[in-house]
């Protein structure tokens, strides 16, 4: 009897092991952009959550030039000219209005994200709302443009593939979840 291998063996071996990785590479770019869509969905959860926990402290919102400015919350305004960005802001205090919404030019942006750099192939499809607003000290809830709305949803898909999605919830309550 031989120790050995046969050649027939080793081609056995060697055909499975490369089946194996063509499989794995050809779903590499699919595996890609999945988590590209759940990074992008996660950030935008913790971006809600971080104007959330801004509003929740009263925290005055502090310019380029360290001048600490008074402001009656923060949130989060979808452009839906701009698939691809959102935008915190903090409400500017002097604005009689109260409005409760991002008012472009009156409100202070806190950060502009845009995740084109990062996380290319994903868009925002779809928006219930433009945004959404947290008063201090509760924090009250409200969605820009109907401030009576109970639930803010915001769906990032593929560019090319819409039909692969995350949905993102905002509720009055002020829970956040990602489905």
């Amino acid at each position: 009897m031989s120790k050995g291998y046969t050649i027939l063996e080793l081609l056995v071996v060697v055909a499975i092991i490369s089946v194996l990785s063509i499989i794995t590479v050809s779903n590499f770019p699919q595996a890609k952009l999945q988590f590209s869509l759940s990074r992008v969905a996660n950030q935008f959860e913790q971006d809600v959550r971080r104007a959330q926990q801004l509003s929740l402290s009263s925290a005055e919102f502090i310019d380029s030039n360290n001048v600490a400015h008074p402001v009656k919350g923060y949130g989060i305004y979808i452009n839906t000219l701009n698939n691809t960005e959102y935008i915190i802001y903090a409400d500017n205090f002097d604005d009689l209005q109260n409005n409760q919404r991002y008012d472009a030019g009156r409100d202070y942006i806190v950060e502009t994200i845009d995740f084109t750099e990062t996380e290319p192939g994903i868009v925002i499809k779809h928006a219930t709302s433009a945004g959404a607003h947290f008063n201090p000290p509760n924090p009250i809830t409200t969605f820009q443009p109907s401030l009576e709305s109970v639930r803010f949803d915001i769906v990032f898909a593929y560019e090319n593939d819409v039909v692969k999605n995350k949905t993102v919830s905002i509720y009055a309550t002020g829970l956040v979840e990602i489905q």
